[in-house]
């Protein structure tokens, strides 16, 4: 049998026939276009700078197929100009295309309210932390709401997926590769396969969720993943304690087998609680601990690249405990300010050859401590300014890293 392979111009052409197909009748269509500039300066001596610069276009629509709005189609694409600059070398350029959503919906009412909810194509979509899965994918779901019981299930797959815009954490023996110039390049190919049940105010305004992820590797158009297993086990409960104070928390235990390797158990957990003395202010504690090598435990590896604190080595949601304080203030509609600041430690890692310099031998180090504050101001409705700057002070120099973000969208 002869394997059918799929380039990416191919795939463009595919999904703008259907793409067209869809769109001639749309005489009731919503649509628009998106422009999206975001500038970055950081680095680890703050006179140094990196420099990167972000433009990005996106043209969407969406096609409401039923009077109520309930059952529609919406669709995204993008070009991306993508600027990198390290502050003593030479700059690099990439262009990127992207389908970002392609989305078929349907919710149907039923009796007692009651609703049935299907999706399917190309869309976002995270797990309950949103720590280990947290993209876009190619699949579908159903998810039925009882009122007393949510349950949910969503299958899909990462193969053709934009590398450039999805960056996952793949195993030891994949022989995915990137090729940065390409403006669409395949990304890493895994079955996803996802469960879960939500008890809304099961007791006392009380929610308690239990979900499940799992990620096959498979051989795909852009390399061969096979053998790479993993299932991700999720608890989580939240709600109020008083009448201005909620909490989260959750756990989260990742198991990955690789090949012959032997098979690696690690932890995820999470709390917070959330004060709102005014309407308009919120504040939080929060902690987090993603495990090292600890007795039975491996260190917690995820899904989804993620950036767990500042540190100039963008450590991800693995061997560090991570704990602080937040605020948010909302004085106007139209003005958000956010500040925070935590202390940070790594968790000893063995398996990690390449991170052990700041990792370390002890069960338990100091890391560092950061800090960051945030402004979003919604101009009018169709321009948005956003900037945020953080530091991070490190036990180890070589750590340090500051940071100073400036964004602008504008919707036409």
């Amino acid at each position: 049998m002869k394997r059918m392979i799929i380039t990416s111009a191919k795939l463009c052409m595919i999904l703008g026939t259907v793409l067209c197909s869809v769109c001639a009748p749309a005489a009731a269509a919503d649509y628009g276009i998106t422009l999206d500039n975001t500038t970055k300066y950081s680095g680890h001596k703050v006179r140094e700078p990196d420099l990167s610069q972000k433009d990005k276009a996106s043209l969407w629509f969406k096609v409401p197929l039923n009077n109520a709005g309930t059952t529609y189609f919406a669709a995204e694409g993008s070009y991306l100009f993508d600027y990198e600059k390290k502050y003593d070398q030479k700059a690099n350029t990439t262009h990127i295309l992207d389908l970002n959503l392609f989305k078929f919906n349907m919710t149907d009412a039923m009796p007692q309210g009651r609703t049935l909810n299907l999706a399917a194509g190309r869309y976002q979509t995270a797990d309950l932390t949103g720590a280990v899965f947290a993209q876009y994918c190619d699949g579908g779901h159903v998810q039925y709401n009882s009122g007393t019981s949510i349950i949910k299930a969503f299958g899909g797959y990462t193969g053709f997926l934009n590398a450039h815009n999805v960056t996952m954490l793949n195993g030891k023996h994949s022989s995915f590769k990137f090729d940065n110039d390409k403006k669409y390049d395949f990304a890493s190919p895994y079955f996803i396969l996802n469960y879960s049940v939500t008890l809304p105010n099961i007791i006392a305004q009380q929610t308690v969720s239990l979900e499940f992820f799992s990620m096959l590797g498979v051989d795909g158009t852009n390399g061969n993943n096979s053998g790479n297993n993993r299932l991700y086990a999720t608890l989580a409960f939240n709600g109020p304690i008083a009448s201005n104070l909620f909490y989260l928390a959750s756990t989260t235990f990742g198991i990955e087998e690789d090949g012959k390797d032997p098979v690696q158990v690690g932890n995820l957990s999470k709390a917070s609680l959330t004060l709102y003395p005014a309407k308009i202010l919120s504040l939080t504690a929060a902690a987090l601990y993603a495990s090292g090598d600890h007795g039975k435990l491996s260190p917690f590896k995820g899904f989804t690249s993620g950036t767990a604190c500042y540190a100039l080595s963008d450590p991800e949601y693995t061997s560090l405990i991570k704990a602080g304080l937040s605020a948010s203030l909302k004085p106007v509609r139209s003005l958000l300010f956010g500040a925070g600041a935590d202390a940070v430690f790594w968790c000893k890692n063995e398996t990690n050859n390449t991170t052990k310099s700041f990792y370390g031998d002890d069960a338990v180090s100091y890391a560092g401590f950061q800090w960051f504050v945030s402004a979003n101001w919604q101009v009018f409705s169709d321009l948005k300014l956003g900037a945020n700057a953080y530091h991070f002070f490190a036990d180890k120099e070589a750590q340090v890293n500051s940071g100073l973000v400036l964004k602008a969208v504008l919707a036409l």
